[in-house]
């Protein structure tokens, strides 16, 4: 079930065509990932795994980065363009 919903994540993959892949339906690993995502189960994991690697002196936030997906920028931020 897991290896299904992680591949359809992370490879961008549709759920159609993860169905039967790694032997489960697609309807059956899409009812777990909402069940998972309702529960807030991938930012508990992300957290846990950002905690780890900090005690373990692996994370260097030197060179983390931001996108959109992450912080929305409100129409440009305190220091944006104007509109003109």
């Amino acid at each position: 079930m897991l290896t299904t919903v992680l591949f359809v994540q992370a490879s961008g993959c549709s759920w159609e065509k993860a169905d039967g892949l790694f032997g489960v339906t697609r309807a059956t690993a899409h009812r777990w990932f909402q069940t998972w995502t309702r529960m807030g189960l991938w930012p508990r994991i992300h957290r846990t795994i950002l905690d780890e690697l900090g005690r373990s002196a692996l994370l260097d936030w030197s060179r983390a980065t931001v996108d959109s997906q992450s912080i929305r920028a409100k129409r440009g931020g305190e220091h944006g363009a104007k509109p003109h």
